[in-house]
């Protein structure tokens, strides 16, 4: 039997629609229903019915055939078809391999937990106060939720609240699993890139090495869907995109980095800097790292989109809310992107 796996997102919807071990097709529909929207001319079950038929059409299988298998935040919708359900903590703590890391526009989830700034009777996020303008831009983004800001200006305002929902704490990461983040933060965006890598540093506040990784099209929530039925048993070709290694310290570091090829370079950095040495995907390094407080670390990383991110901030707080140390990293970072930085 054909199993589709969907999970359904804030803004989106990602869906999988499973045939064999080597045969599936991975979907997304920009968007997800809103009673406020949508109530007047269709239900909810309506909707997704319509949306989950598509995905199974567009894969050759009928839609009546197929098991469904549904995730979403925070909790799956109740539809009045036959479907198997399981909440979003379930399957990010099935994500042994990762420390799993979902991220939308209001929340931050993980294996032990939420954080999230909605609902807003208080009026504030970690002692900042929501004003009448950013109140009503919030509103319009939970009436219409498949939108997103095209904007810099209000991304970067966005980001900062999503970062100051860990305030002066961390997210307590297993340092020898690569950190996975996902969720609608991280899919289907066109616009402004470097923002969405900024993000994943300014929400890796403890000092150490972390390998970094996202995932587009959450694909690997659908894969662990179809592993909690027992369809498959990692059967499926799955490869998040490797975003690099990032080296967090708090105060001054010097890293010496050998290639693959046999090059080698001594990184020095004072205090408060964020620097990129690109390293491409698929490609390693060698490090003997040397800062105060922390033991010489000596391991091998890998390379990704960004490749090698030193990060010396003194306070591990949020990172736009530095002004200087910002606007510079968003300068190195689209470097990097658009291959204007020197390797």
């Amino acid at each position: 039997m054909p199993v589709l796996a969907a999970y359904v997102g804030l803004q989106s919807i990602s869906g999988l629609v499973f045939k064999g071990p080597k045969d599936y097709q991975v979907y997304s529909y920009p968007y997800v229903y809103s009673p406020e929207a949508f109530s007047a001319n269709f239900s909810s079950s309506d909707f997704y019915s319509a949306v989950f038929e598509t995905f199974c059409k567009q894969s050759g299988v009928k839609f009546s055939e197929c098991e469904v298998v549904i995730t979403g935040f925070l909790e799956p919708h109740i539809l009045d078809f036959e479907v198997n359900y399981t909440s979003i903590d379930k399957a990010l703590e099935a994500m042994k391999e990762y420390n799993a890391v979902l991220v939308n526009n209001y929340a931050i989830v993980t294996p032990l937990g939420f954080k999230s700034f909605l609902p807003l009777e208080k009026g504030s996020v970690c002692g900042k106060t929501f004003e009448l303008e950013e109140r009503n831009f919030y509103a319009n983004m939970a009436l219409y939720p498949q939108i997103f800001p095209t904007d810099m200006a209000s991304q970067i305002d966005l980001d900062s609240n999503i970062s100051k929902l860990i305030c002066n704490t961390s997210i307590e990461y297993i340092k020898d699993k690569p950190i996975m983040f996902m969720g609608s933060r991280f899919s289907g965006r066109k616009y402004h890139e470097e923002l969405s890598y900024l993000l994943m540093v300014s929400l890796v506040r403890d000092p150490g090495v972390y390998e970094l990784k996202f995932d587009p099209t959450n694909e690997h929530v659908l894969s662990t869907l179809l592993k909690a039925r027992n369809v498959t048993k990692a059967s499926m070709e799955y490869h998040p995109t490797a975003v690099g290694t990032l080296i967090s310290t708090t105060g001054p570091l010097e890293c010496m980095v050998t290639t693959d090829i046999g090059t080698s370079q001594v990184i020095e950095l004072q205090v408060n800097k964020l620097f990129i040495v690109p390293l491409s995907e698929g490609e390693k390094a060698k490090i003997v790292l040397k800062t105060l407080g922390m033991d010489t670390i000596e391991k091998e990383i890998f390379g990704g989109t960004l490749g090698i991110i030193f990060d010396t901030r003194e306070r591990k707080e949020d990172l736009i809310g530095e002004t200087r140390v910002f606007n510079d990293s968003l300068k190195i970072v689209s470097a990097v992107l658009t291959g204007q930085a020197q390797k």
